[in-house]
């Protein structure tokens, strides 16, 4: 533009816009009282602001002519100048149907402008001067890129006017400052932008941070209450691009498993609904190319508008964070919580999003309790699976609870029962051979009944329903096809030792043999015996299918074990009933056999040992010497026969009687396998333990070991005294026939002296011998009954504590 002194060349074309606008200014500044030097700065000043108003050519344009001249009117009524408004408004229905001019809105937006900036100018007479104010403006932070992108969008009719901040003029001439132009952008242009960035798109206005790409930020300076807004808006789109990065991530990802892709499918479902109500707000706005911009759309309404969307939006990205990386009960776990929000609409947001991830989990749990099939290849399902475990372990190790899956909404005695069912159906088709289906599912619950099952117990009726069925169905073909209480009843009765007619029986068979050490026993003598017995008891009375269970089993042997040590009862288990009574099962059957076994010999031991020896007191007690050893040694077994027979007693009836009462109210309360395989394990925990064979007790075993051991010793030094004193009766006897009346003198005086001398010599050092050992054992067996009793008082079990009290009733020993 050329400068303003240069009058000449503007006067040569009277058409010249410049020429013109000096024209306008030079008439404007005649209607004040101005001498000629403010007169010549006025026009100057103007000049420039005009020059520098029109030097822009990007403009916002206005919303529409019709708020353009609100504006002015209003502008008028607020100074008080009605008549003045009322003017205009003739005016500008007359300049509206000027069909010469065709950008009417930028005119008057230019008018308006200039109104507002010439307005300011008062005139003060008495000082012969002007005091006037413009407004300074500062240049938008615009690169080159976007202001020419402006200046394409819009033509020059179309251009937005500038707005100025507010700086005295005094001080603009007193520090020679530029009027430095700024832009006001179109609030419909600036909200079409906006429609973009909250999708996460580039534009004009607002692109997104090379630093993240993912946040938005502006291109140009705004005021601060449009700033604000508008990033608000922007915080939208940082949403809407994490939430679109979410879902490139899981979405349509096999490894993110069915319940994450479903909440992925449900944020998608949510961005759509998103879309469309940017898609209606982009309408309402209308088309700038075919003139239909709406003015009805602003940044605060549109604020108010969004304000729901955009928090269901930052919540989605919070619920995102939370879920990520998550799967199956444990990614239903968190949203259950989330349903659970303060906020309703929040919480009914999640709601809606559970309900749509719930479905694979509630279609599992469907199939797993109908078929007993898993299709769970994420491992997103509560009940997990190892196809590499055999058969005989299905029940107890091939399907396994995975309680971090179970979901906040499921309680833990539920996944138990689902869990059952699913192993009953499958434990039924694999190991029973059973196909028969139990029940028909008639109706697939709905989902909200297992997300709130306080109002609606669906769900939960039809657990139960297919726990009661299977489970009752198992037990059930346990019962009546395998005979199931039929073989607990035979594990009481040999194992247990229950069948006293046979174990005595079988004892006196087994006698010889099991008196031989352990490595000369052989198996098929035993299996003869073992025939035998069964054969010349009531044992014959038992069903084949419990006889041909019964065997003979040889525990391995230790150095100087004898046949008594290794020698066990076995009891064979197959199919169904191998899942109840296990290896595991069995060999605690057989530890505790061979205690009760162990007890059982000790009490055969003295009870033995006293019928063996009755026939042979009268004739022996002629020889006082032998007798009294014969007497002390009846004193000692009568104390070891009290104390076998207190113990005996003690497992026969305060343990194993009072364990099988407990464990037959079991069998008949119970609900599932479970709890007949729990009832069994219970019932072998409390004999074990009330028998001294757990950890806590092995001291008070050992020194239980250490009395057995002395009574066989003891049975040991009986029987060789007992056949030194027969032989020495039946020597005193034959010395007796050889000691006749025929003899003389020296000849009875020989056998005499040969007599006593065999019997200084050889038979009393015997008796000295087990005199002295007599003594030593009896001595050891009080010192051990005494420690026994003293580890008993002290035992933490209350029935071993009052089998002390039964070991000395009499407090014989303290």
């Amino acid at each position: 533009m050329q400068k303003y002194h240069d009058l000449g060349a503007r006067q040569s074309n009277p058409n010249n816009v410049e020429q013109l606008i000096f024209r306008l200014l030079s008439k404007i500044a005649s209607t004040y009282n101005l001498n000629e030097q403010v007169r010549q700065k006025f026009i100057k000043d103007q000049f420039t602001f005009v020059s520098k108003l029109l030097s822009y050519d990007a403009y916002s344009s206005s919303k529409d002519t019709l708020e353009i001249a609100a504006r002015i009117k209003k502008k008028l009524v607020s100074q008080k100048k009605t008549d003045v408004a009322l003017n205009f408004q003739e005016l500008e229905a007359k300049f509206n149907k000027l069909k010469i001019l065709k950008n009417h809105s930028a005119l008057l937006e230019f008018f308006f402008a200039y109104y507002s900036e010439e307005n300011k100018y008062e005139l003060t007479s008495n000082k012969n001067s002007l005091n006037f104010c413009s407004q300074s403006f500062e240049p938008p932070m615009v690169n080159d890129t976007v202001k020419n992108d402006v200046i394409e969008k819009y033509s020059s009719t179309e251009k937005i006017h500038n707005l100025f901040k507010n700086d005295s003029n005094t001080d603009l001439l007193r520090n020679n400052q530029r009027l430095k132009p700024t832009f006001i952008l179109n609030e419909t242009y600036i909200l079409r932008e906006l429609i973009y960035a909250m999708q996460g798109v580039d534009g004009k206005l607002f692109q997104k941070d090379p630093k993240d790409m993912q946040s938005m930020v502006l291109k140009v300076e705004m005021e601060r209450t449009v700033r604000m807004m508008v990033m608000r808006y922007l915080e939208s789109g940082w949403f809407y691009t994490r939430l679109r990065r979410f879902l490139s991530t899981y979405n349509n990802n096999p490894s993110a498993g069915l319940v994450l892709q479903a909440f992925c499918a449900y944020v998608s479902a949510e961005l759509k609904e998103y879309h469309r109500l940017l898609a209606v707000l982009e309408s309402q706005l209308g088309d700038k190319d075919e003139g239909t911009d709406c003015s009805n759309i602003t940044l605060r309404r549109l604020l108010v508008w969004l304000e729901q969307p955009l928090e269901r939006l930052k919540f989605l990205n919070v619920v995102c964070d939370a879920v990520r990386d998550k799967k199956g009960g444990i990614l239903l776990s968190i949203l259950f919580t989330y349903s659970k929000y303060g906020d309703p609409n929040k919480a009914a947001l999640v709601k809606s999003g559970l309900a749509k991830c719930a479905i694979p989990i509630r279609d599992m749990i469907i199939e797993w309790i109908c078929d007993g099939q898993i299709r769970d290849i994420h491992e997103e399902f509560f009940v997990g699976f190892n196809n590499s475990i055999p058969n005989e372990r299905l029940w107890h190790d091939k399907y396994n609870l995975r309680k971090s899956q179970i979901p906040s909404f499921i309680n833990e005695d539920q996944a138990k029962k689902i869990l059952i069912i699913g192993k009953s159906i499958n434990f039924l088709r694999v190991i029973c051979n059973e196909h028969k289906q139990i029940r028909a599912l008639a109706n697939i619950p709905e989902i909200e009944s297992m997300l709130d099952q306080k109002s609606d117990s669906q769900f939960q009726e039809l657990i139960d329903i297919a726990y009661a069925d299977t489970s009752s169905y198992l037990i059930e073909i346990l019962l009546k096809n395998y005979k199931l209480l039929d073989h607990f009843n035979s594990l009481r009765r040999y194992l247990l030792l229950g069948q006293g007619d046979f174990i005595r029986h079988l004892m006196d068979l087994m006698e010889c043999e099991l008196n031989k050490p352990a490595q000369d026993l052989m198996f098929p003598n035993l299996q003869r015996l073992l025939d035998k017995a069964i054969t010349e008891t009531n044992a014959q009375f038992e069903p084949s299918y419990i006889i041909s269970r019964l065997d003979v089993r040889l525990l391995p042997p230790s150095p100087n074990d004898m046949g008594w040590d290794v020698f066990s009862l076995d009891y064979t288990m197959d199919g169904p009933l191998k899942t109840v009574f296990n290896s595991t099962i069995i060999q605690r059957y057989l530890r505790i056999f061979n205690f009760l076994w162990r007890v059982k010999r000790m009490e055969y031991i003295t009870c033995s040992l006293w019928s063996s020896h009755k026939a042979d007191v009268e004739k022996l007690r002629k020889m006082s010497e032998i007798y009294e050893i014969i007497h002390q040694s009846n004193i000692i077994r009568s104390e070891m026969i009290r104390l076998v027979q207190n113990l005996n007693f003690y497992i026969m009836f305060e343990v194993l009687e009072v364990s099988w009462k407990n464990l037959s109210e079991q069998l008949d309360n119970s609900k599932d396998m479970d709890d007949v395989i729990s009832a069994n394990e219970q019932f072998l925990d409390t004999i074990i333990s009330q028998l001294l064979l757990d950890e806590n007790s092995k001291e008070i075993a050992k020194e239980l070991r250490t009395i057995f051991d002395l009574i066989v010793k003891m049975s040991e030094l009986s029987e060789q005294f007992h056949k030194i004193a027969l032989a020495e009766f039946d020597a005193r006897k034959q010395f007796k026939e050889k000691f006749t009346e025929d003899l003389d003198e020296d000849q009875k005086t020989a056998m005499d002296n040969i007599e006593r001398k065999r019997y200084h010599g050889e038979v009393k050092p015997k008796i000295r011998n087990a005199k002295n050992q007599l003594n030593i054992l009896k001595n050891s067996f009080n010192e051990m009954v005494k420690n026994l009793l003293e580890a008993l008082k002290n035992h933490p079990n209350d029935s071993l504590r009052f089998l002390s009290f039964r070991f000395n009733f009499n407090e014989y020993y303290y």
